[in-house]
């Protein structure tokens, strides 16, 4: 059995934003990914920690990060897990539709109320006509999914890398159904969950991004980034490039275009409204205190949006050694 994969366009206009004028540095392009016709051909031990808010750093001037290459497009964003968020497009941006960066969301709810350990597969889950019909709901709306029938058992591990690598839609409701009873106490827990990590311009509507009422900004999708690189089972499936999913078989990573060396994609998305959404990370050197976080939201192609989040990334990392005296 296969899985699908559904891809459509937004596209909405940003202007560059200066952050400080302090250091001025010349950015040089090149920084790119192979492009592709279809993402799914071309896609090629630590202790669990609890959960906690994540501060915006109240950065002095001398201490922001200088212009970075923002696109001209929808919104971006970059931080350092030590610092919080460092720099945005805009500051004034709205909330817009994310996708399937709202799986990140669900990921850190569900393990939030059902702790994982580090290399623990978790409880065994039982799939039901409930699963199986979830399933055939997202495959005739042409949604991401992995196919499941009644009577399958999968753990929440694998639940898990099956949402996240894959973008499962119908696994993201499974899971959410399983931990939390229903996708409407999801959503009740999911949006208190944000409140109390102070992200008031977050908004979750359903457990997929499939509705474009779940909404974000790429300074609070940064701030969850954090979150999640800083949980050991969720950095492990970012690492990952494939996984084996019972009842369904190998799996790939489609957040992994261009992982290397440190650098891991947490998680792409894509929806009409929201345009092609991607959100990265680099381990610098192994240090997940010194992780930098890169968010973008509303490019027209998801090689655009890699492309551009991987420029911030690696301009905004010179940036900050700059300022930190680093050589």
């Amino acid at each position: 059995m296969g899985l699908y994969t559904i891809e459509n366009g937004y596209r909405r206009q940003r202007h560059w934003k200066l952050v400080c004028a302090g250091l001025v540095i010349v950015f040089a392009g090149g920084y790119g990914i192979n492009d592709y016709v279809h993402i799914q051909s071309q896609v090629p031990k630590e202790e669990s920690i609890s959960i906690k808010p994540v501060e915006s750093l109240p950065l002095k001037p001398q201490k922001m990060i200088s212009s970075l290459p923002w696109p001209k497009y929808g919104q971006a964003a970059y931080g350092v897990v030590n610092d919080g968020v460092l720099a945005e497009s805009d500051d004034k941006d709205k909330p817009v539709p994310i996708a399937s960066l709202a799986k990140i969301i669900t990921a850190l709810a569900v393990l939030q109320e059902k702790p994982l350990a580090a290399g623990a597969q978790g409880p065994v889950i039982v799939l039901t006509d409930q699963d199986e019909a979830l399933y055939r709901k997202y495959l005739a709306k042409n949604g991401t999914v992995v196919p499941v029938q009644a009577g399958e058992q999968i753990t929440q591990y694998q639940a898990l890398e099956a949402m996240l690598m894959s973008s499962s839609n119908n696994m993201a409701d499974t899971l959410a159904i399983w931990a939390f009873g229903s996708v409407e106490n999801y959503n009740t827990y999911a949006n208190n969950m944000l409140r109390e990590f102070e992200l008031q311009e977050t908004t979750v509507a359903d457990a997929t991004g499939f509705s474009p009422s779940t909404k974000s900004t790429a300074a609070e999708m940064v701030k969850l980034g954090i979150l999640y690189i800083k949980d050991p089972v969720l950095k492990n499936i970012a690492s990952q490039k494939k996984a084996t999913i019972p009842f369904v078989g190998t799996i790939s990573n489609y957040n992994s275009t261009i992982n290397q060396g440190g650098i891991l994609g947490l998680k792409i998305g894509n929806t009409d409204e929201a345009g092609r959404t991607f959100l990265v990370a680099d381990v610098r050197d192994g240090d997940i205190n010194e992780t930098s976080v890169v968010a973008v939201i509303g490019a027209d192609s998801l090689p655009t949006a890699m492309k551009d989040a991987e420029k911030l990334l690696k301009l905004g990392n010179v940036s900050h050694d700059l300022l930190a005296g680093k050589p």
